[in-house]
């Protein structure tokens, strides 16, 4: 019996403990929604047609974008020999190096990526700011489109977030 089993007191005859088994639920129903389900929909809209009707016609339609398919094919290995190249000797030069050392190299090369996400948040707390440039340019495109919207506001005596009961008229 493994430590988590003796922590949970309970297993499966051959499975693991019921704790491991709950705790890759929520693993499970991510893999689920977010991989499994993209994919199964890319799948139905590539066999049917408009009216949802199986087709292949999409598939053998693709050969016209065989010039993209192998340009992307090309740039993908042209990128995985290029991380490899500096890759693999980079971590070999890292585990040669002390404790401190490479925990600094770590940083270094990590920090090009905490600064992307850091901007990208920053570019949408600004499109989502209190100025509302995001709403306006939803309404100038719903407005072109002749579309009823809801008015999304923003309290201002007590800072919250309300939406507005009353239609933008977009005439």
């Amino acid at each position: 019996m493994t430590n988590a089993g003796k922590i949970t007191g309970r297993t499966r005859p051959g499975g693991r403990p019921l704790f491991q088994r709950l705790a890759a639920a929520p693993h499970i129903v991510w893999a689920v929604l977010f991989i499994l389900a993209p994919m199964l929909f890319v799948l139905y809209f590539a066999f049917t047609d408009g009216n949802g009707n199986f087709t292949t016609d999409n598939i053998t339609a693709m050969g016209q974008y065989s010039h993209t398919f192998i340009l992307s094919i090309a740039f993908a290995l042209i990128a995985t020999v290029v991380c490899l190249l500096i890759g693999y000797p980079l971590a070999y030069f890292m585990s040669r190096t002390s404790p401190r050392t490479r925990k600094v190299l770590m940083v270094l090369i990590m920090l090009p990526m905490w600064c992307n996400l850091l901007i990208r948040t920053y570019a949408l707390m600004a499109l989502l700011d209190n100025g509302e440039r995001l709403q306006v340019a939803a309404s100038e495109i719903v407005c072109r489109l002749d579309v009823p919207i809801v008015q999304l506001g923003h309290d201002r005596e007590d800072g919250q977030h309300h939406i507005g009961q009353e239609v933008v008229d977009h005439a």
